[in-house]
């Protein structure tokens, strides 16, 4: 209505185009020792974008995953609420994981998945923050 009352008066309107917005949800995963008990979280931004598919997006945090534990689950346990660490990847996540407001004493934020596909070198500064993380379920 607006624009129809300014185009009458000679006037031109101009609009900036939006970027596209792209659908954000996230990866959660609970990180288990081999009897069982959480030790940590990961939740990471899954970007549905047209250059990096949410497919390799989730190899990727399956791969992570797998290098620390190979007991972990696709959810939390909402019950739980502490935990001994928290791998934050994309500020979604981040955001996610705060709301549940649950207690963690080493939190670990860094950049979306589709970061880390696009720069290898950034995947090698996230393996060498989380690489010492392993030895927590050796015990």
């Amino acid at each position: 209505m607006k624009n129809i009352y300014l185009q009458r008066m000679g006037i031109t309107t101009w609009r900036l185009r939006d970027q596209p917005t792209h659908a954000v949800n996230y990866f959660s995963y609970q990180l288990n020792n081999a009897a069982g008990k959480p030790l940590g979280v990961l939740f990471a931004d899954a970007i549905d974008d047209s250059r990096i598919s949410l497919s390799e997006q989730e190899n990727l945090v399956q791969n992570i995953v797998a290098a620390l534990t190979p007991h972990f689950t696709n959810a939390m346990n909402e019950n739980h609420k502490h935990y001994l660490f928290a791998i934050l990847l994309g500020n979604h996540a981040k955001k996610m994981f705060l709301e549940r407001e649950s207690k963690v004493e080493c939190m670990i934020s860094h950049d979306a998945l589709i970061q880390f596909i696009q720069n290898t070198e950034r995947k090698k500064e996230l393996w060498t923050e989380i690489k010492p993380l392993r030895d927590l379920f050796i015990l």
